[in-house]
């Protein structure tokens, strides 16, 4: 099930920062975090949790994908979650850690969401961290990383993971909290050993230079992520019916 960011939780300043008094309304959730209060969309949560418990249920576990639709963006979603411009974005929007305000809100909507499902008959205990995330482009985008002329340049891959790391570091600590056995996952496309740009023969000027091999992403995490003291991520299930002959996954 997509849980989308940008519906679920409410900025506490606006773009400039000025206070924004939430606690008045009576169509919020409160929820504790750190020693602030942080408020959530009521109607939203309501309807997820009616999807969630309709399938605990049934005994079907359930997966939240953590995403922010660049489509249903409004300016009450908190302005340091964003890299940039939502306007800039293709799909959805990274979530933005590299600020201690914006961890503030990750955490807060990690550890809320793991609060509020961590209870026999509406559980969840995977979260996908964004969705489709070798095509950053995309599903991801940090920057458009643009030269001087107007071309795209591919962002560095350090650049990107590091940026992705923190999260799913913070993602699998705030849900931990409340839940030992849940874990965070990476969602990845089916490609493997090629990035986007070359397993499609993109030429030219294009945003898809920003992608990368999903095989990379994952040597990534293994090398710097077990260095720096490794917890039980795991990798998303992400199958296509159709398209797997062009994504030359032999290739190495």
């Amino acid at each position: 099930i997509n849980m989308d960011l940008c519906t679920l939780i409410l900025a506490n300043e606006d773009e400039n920062g000025n206070p924004i008094d939430n606690s008045q309304r009576s169509d919020v959730i409160e929820f504790e975090c750190n020693g602030e209060i942080f408020y959530f969309d009521a109607a939203y949560v309501q309807a997820q949790d009616n999807y969630i418990a309709s399938y605990s249920r049934h005994g079907i576990n359930v997966t939240l994908v953590l995403i922010a639709w660049a489509k249903t963006y409004e300016k009450s979603y908190p302005a340091p979650l964003l890299y940039l411009d939502p306007a800039e974005n293709r799909q959805t929007m990274a979530f933005n850690t590299s600020t201690q305000r914006g961890r503030e809100y990750w955490v807060a909507a990690m550890e809320f969401m793991a609060n509020r499902y961590s209870r026999p008959g509406c559980l969840v205990d995977k979260f996908i961290v964004n969705n489709e995330i070798d095509y950053t482009y995309d599903w991801s985008l940090l920057q458009p990383n643009k030269d001087a002329n107007g071309k795209y340049q591919r962002v560095e891959i350090n650049t990107f993971m590091e940026e992705f790391a923190r999260s799913l570091r913070l993602a699998n600590m705030a849900v931990k909290k409340y839940n030992s056995e849940a874990k965070v996952l990476v969602s990845l496309t089916h490609n493997w050993a090629m990035n986007c740009y070359d397993s499609y023969r993109n030429t030219g000027n294009t945003i898809r230079l920003n992608s990368y091999a999903p095989r990379d992403i994952l040597d990534w995490l293994l090398k710097y992520e077990k260095a720096r003291g490794d917890y039980n991520w795991g990798l998303a299930v992400h199958p296509y019916p159709i398209g797997t002959t062009s994504s030359r996954p032999t290739v190495t």
